[in-house]
């Protein structure tokens, strides 16, 4: 309803955002944008209302639960199972480049849907069998009592499988810091491309030297104190 009738939305430069979308699926198997297409029929409207836009003003049956078409007569709109109504009708697609350009300095899109499904699927196999060997230690690695081989990294399983047990950890224990530790036992080599590229452009993009002093408020320089504490200071 608010894309058709909320005033924040519908004033937004671009009003439809991912979430509006199942999973957030806003393109289909083709990479073409999916619409959103959305109708509602307003009734029990006011003078003012009916006033204002009458020139759009229509007529529902109450009985059919239906609008009267071009072939109705007066005599069916004086019916007494007949009142004014309004269509009001959102057709739209979610552009992510205009909206990724108007927040982000620089963005990636993925191919996946999320990092979890990025890292499974790009991640170095022998990384992934590492991960997942220290994961299974853990006292918080996911067990399932009614399907005790789900999550068990079986020796014969080949990589496709591998990989899918990897994604299935990561995304039971999303938030737990699983596939930081997989990033952390990462080379640069051993990452998804695409993690690559994004960390280069941040790390070029950052200051190239870090400063020692620090003005204070009163406009002098005064040096940082950033070491660490010694012994004698507790």
């Amino acid at each position: 309803m608010d894309l058709l009738l909320g005033p924040e939305r519908l004033s937004r430069s671009s009003p439809i955002d991912e979430h509006d979308f199942f999973e957030r699926r806003y393109l289909d198997e083709n990479g073409d944008p999916i619409p959103i297409k959305l109708e509602v029929v307003l009734t029990g409207l006011n003078d003012d209302v009916l006033t204002k836009f009458r020139t759009h003003r229509e007529h529902w049956n109450t009985a059919t639960n239906e609008l009267l078409d071009e072939t109705a007569t007066p005599e069916d709109v004086d019916n007494d199972d007949v009142v004014p109504a309004l269509r009001i009708k959102f057709e739209g697609v979610y552009d992510v480049e205009d909206e990724i350009a108007d927040v982000f300095d620089a963005a990636w899109e993925l191919e996946q849907i999320g990092i979890e499904d990025l890292l499974a699927d790009e991640t170095t196999i022998e990384v992934i069998h590492n991960f997942l060997e220290e994961a299974s230690e853990r006292d918080d690695y996911p067990h399932n009592q009614k399907k005790p081989k789900r999550f068990a990294d079986d020796p014969d399983n080949g990589d496709n499988d591998v990989r899918q047990l990897c994604k299935q950890v990561l995304k039971s224990r999303k938030g737990s810091g699983y596939a930081q530790r997989l990033v952390e036992l990462c080379s640069a080599g051993d990452l998804p491309d695409v993690i690559t590229e994004a960390l280069e452009h941040i790390s070029e993009a950052l200051p190239n030297e870090i400063s020692n002093d620090e003005e204070d408020e009163g406009g002098d320089v005064r040096p940082s104190d950033n070491r660490l504490p010694d012994a004698e200071d507790g």
